[in-house]
């Protein structure tokens, strides 16, 4: 509220390629070079939610009208829902 940056959650990873907020709120990040999803709901609070099998990049999040979470991954082009 007052404008000043803070750090919230740093990921195991090095890298974080997409982040959505879900139907409840929490936030959901998706990492890589090991493709996983983490499900943040407070500052360092964060759980992993899913880790596709043999997927190093997850390159995007969105959650569908069903609130679904759908992953993108990178080297086969497939959907995870």
């Amino acid at each position: 509220p007052q404008g000043a940056p803070a750090l919230y959650w740093t990921a195991p990873e090095p890298e974080v390629f997409a982040l959505a907020v879900g139907p409840d709120n929490a936030l959901y990040a998706a990492t890589s070079p090991v493709g996983r999803v983490y499900r943040i709901t407070g500052p360092d609070q964060a759980t992993p939610y899913f880790q596709p099998p043999n997927t190093t990049f997850l390159w995007s999040l969105a959650f569908g009208r069903d609130g679904a979470l759908y992953a993108g991954t990178g080297e086969r082009g497939e959907v995870y829902r």
